[in-house]
């Protein structure tokens, strides 16, 4: 087992560039040679202001107080999008730093590093190399517990089992193919399993390793890409930044972040093997997960008061928070978001306390974000919507989970005025907190009360449609419940006023967004690929958003249509001929009483086939 390496850029002569604005698949490799061919009056604006950006970033951390107020309201609002020193900022919200002590980082860093080297030579076994007493235990076949062969055939298995998981993560992604990449993520996992028998590995592990990895290393190379790196200087922010350690500043933080959430993973009265498996065979006790404890808890204590529809609908649809939840916990919604806003994620659960405990909220506000598509949902829809959890802003689940956590501390977000439920939420704050009763200090005002009854009267006709549609077949159907201040439901002035309603909206959007467009043109410089994107981006979301915008007509062969047929007429196939049937002639455009009619007989046209008496 060796240490790679990674101060060097992935990808031979080429430079890994990560763009912080897009999902984690969007990786760009930016060529040398393009670079170069660049005039040198170009490049150096964009260059000093990096430097100058460092140097604002370095200095705001350098400022901060022992609480580290500053840093945690900002982490929490999302203002660390984009930030070049986020891996400092998460050392110092996860205490692998002191805050409020720069003069202590320089000493505190390398003592990290150094517990890692110590460590990782201490779990390096190899009996080919190693001089041991020969007791009897120095045989490859010994299967004694303290025979080095057998911890070193051991470690030879977990290291096999870590790695199938390693090779797997982010496929599609560049930087995790790097086998420089892979080998660090491998002896991380690995040093982590032998330092705490206990946990040992379990799947899921790498891919929380693995965005902490990939923001390490990130914020390391845009250091030595932006600024450089002089041996001779005795910088504190070189010796943080110095991409020589990526690995070892990685597993601090890896560690950090596994002790708050080790409930999710560990067994209370089970341990692994010395190869990392468990143990099959059932114990004199049943094993209890803490997970399974900790979403029971979510669901009494959060859910039920907070929610009592949503927790009543999902116990019906036997939609237990097991079957989702314990993929949510285990790997921090790794899978529920994109890369980037999966950071901005971490940034909020890292700055509200070192156990974690927003994560319980965030589950509970994920929920609620999507209440109305789970209350419309059977069994299967629910799981599906569940599992593959549909596209959120993150910073309306942050701002919502911090409501439900602490709701005189922060204010309620606007657009869940109709998933919470004061009178509950009084209730169960109260048990949590002593001083829940006390004034708030928001109010709402007359304006927003009025909004907020508009969006929840709306909500209540989009249900009471719902349940009428679906309980049209039943015999005792109420149809007064069809008629909502005077208007049907489906009246066509109500949806002819709900559609202006939205034209207007998207009109106002396209407008602000142009708006801030021509700003952000003419202040963002032409060499800031980034900036250049996003606004290309805002661009194409102003073309989308136009109203009146004419919608794609697709081609007639790109539906399958149904031919219709008249009644009796049967569709030919090219193996089929047609049988003649007994139909009336077709309607003649010929008035028919024009011919001569025999005298005694009834009148047979092809306009009337029925009888009638012929006048002498």
């Amino acid at each position: 087992m060796d240490r790679p390496q990674l101060g060097l850029p992935v990808g031979g002569d080429a430079n890994l560039v990560l763009n912080r604005d897009s999902s984690v698949e969007e990786v760009m490799v930016a060529d040398d040679s393009e670079t170069n061919s660049e005039s040198t009056s170009s490049q150096e604006s964009p260059e000093r202001f990096s430097v100058l950006k460092f140097q604002e970033e370095w200095l705001f951390l350098l400022n901060q107080d022992e609480a580290l107020t500053t840093l945690r309201q900002r982490a929490l609002s999302g203002g660390l999008r984009g930030c070049r020193l986020r891996s400092v900022c998460w050392k110092l919200l996860l205490g692998i730093l002191t805050g409020g002590n720069p003069q202590q980082w320089v000493q505190q860093i390398k003592q990290i590093r150094n517990n890692y080297v110590d460590l990782f030579d201490k779990v390096k076994i190899n009996p080919w190399l190693d001089v041991v007493n020969t007791d009897g235990l120095d045989n490859p076949l010994s299967q004694d517990a303290e025979s080095p062969w057998h911890q070193y055939f051991c470690d030879q298995e977990l290291q096999n089992v870590i790695k199938m998981d390693v090779v797997r993560t982010f496929p599609g992604v560049e930087f995790f193919r790097d086998e420089k990449i892979q080998q660090a993520m491998v002896n991380i996992l690995f040093c982590y399993a032998r330092d705490h028998p206990s946990m040992c590995y379990r799947q899921g592990m790498h891919e929380i390793l693995a965005p902490l990895l990939f923001v390490v290393h990130c914020d390391y190379q845009t250091y030595v890409n932006t600024v450089g790196v002089n041996k001779s200087s005795s910088d504190p922010m070189q010796t943080i930044l110095d991409p020589t350690y990526v690995e070892e500043d990685t597993y601090a933080v890896f560690a950090k972040v596994m002790f708050a959430i080790q409930g999710s993973y560990q067994i209370s009265n089970v341990e692994p093997s010395n190869t990392g498996y468990f143990p099959t065979n059932s114990t004199p006790t049943s094993p209890v997960s803490e997970v399974l404890n900790q979403l029971d808890w979510i669901k009494e204590h959060l859910l039920a008061p907070l929610d009592p529809e949503l927790h009543q609908h999902l116990q019906q649809m036997d939609v237990t928070l097991a079957l989702f939840g314990i993929r949510w916990l285990r790997l921090l919604f790794g899978r529920e978001f994109p890369l980037q806003d999966l950071l901005v994620l971490w940034d909020a659960v890292f700055a509200e306390g070192n156990m974690f405990q927003l994560v319980n909220y965030i589950v509970v506000a994920m929920l609620m974000a999507i209440r109305h598509q789970l209350l419309t949902s059977d069994h299967t829809s629910c799981l599906t919507i569940l599992m593959r959890y549909p596209s959120m802003e993150v910073s309306k689940i942050i701002d919502h989970a911090l409501f439900l956590k602490n709701p005189m501390a922060y204010h309620q977000p606007y657009q869940t005025v109709s998933y919470f439920h004061p009178s509950a939420s009084a209730g169960v704050q109260s048990n949590m907190n002593p001083i829940a009763n006390k004034k708030r200090p928001h109010k709402p005002d007359k304006k927003e009360k009025s909004e907020a009854n508009f969006l929840s009267n709306r909500f209540k006709r989009l249900s009471l449609r719902r349940s009428s549609q679906s309980d049209s077949i039943s015999v005792n159907n109420d149809n007064s419940s069809s008629i909502i201040e005077g208007f049907m439901l489906d009246d066509p002035a109500v949806v002819r006023g709900e559609l202006k309603h939205c034209r207007a909206v998207m009109s106002l959007v396209q407008l602000k967004l142009a708006q801030y467009h021509t700003v952000l043109e003419q202040c963002v410089p032409h060499t800031n690929i980034a900036a250049q994107q996003a606004l290309t981006g805002i661009h194409e979301l102003c073309s989308l958003l136009d109203p009146h915008r004419p919608s794609p007509s697709p081609s007639p062969s790109s539906f399958d249509v149904e031919p219709a047929y008249e009644v009796g007429e049967v569709q030919l196939t090219p193996s089929t001929t047609p049988t003649p049937t007994n139909l009336p002639p077709p309607r003649s455009e010929i008035d028919m009483t024009i011919f001569k009619r025999p005298q005694g007989q009834p009148v047979k046209t092809s306009d009337n086939l029925v009888q009638s008496p012929v006048k002498k």
